[in-house]
């Protein structure tokens, strides 16, 4: 099995979010790999992140991390 990322556990890094949605919201992280975090349901695309990973990407899952902190929100789009 061949393994996805060059973070292991417990790494931080940061990450970009890039869609939210109601289960979650999915990242982008530093080093161009995707990722998914249950924290945190309500940052808009484009705000940076600081997480930790809790679980190594899987053939068809990304890689699970934990939020830690917000550096930046994304500015909100004029309608």
């Amino acid at each position: 099995m061949s393994e996805i990322g060059t973070y292991n556990i417990y790494d931080e890094c940061y990450g970009v979010v890039v869609a939210s949605n109601s289960k979650g919201c999915h990242l982008r992280l530093d080093d161009g790999s995707e990722a998914f975090s249950f924290d945190c349901l309500n940052l808009r695309k484009g705000s940076e992140v600081i997480c930790s990973i809790k679980k190594k990407a899987a053939l068809n899952r990304k890689i699970l991390v934990s939020i830690d902190s917000i550096i930046e929100y994304a500015p909100i789009s004029a309608a």
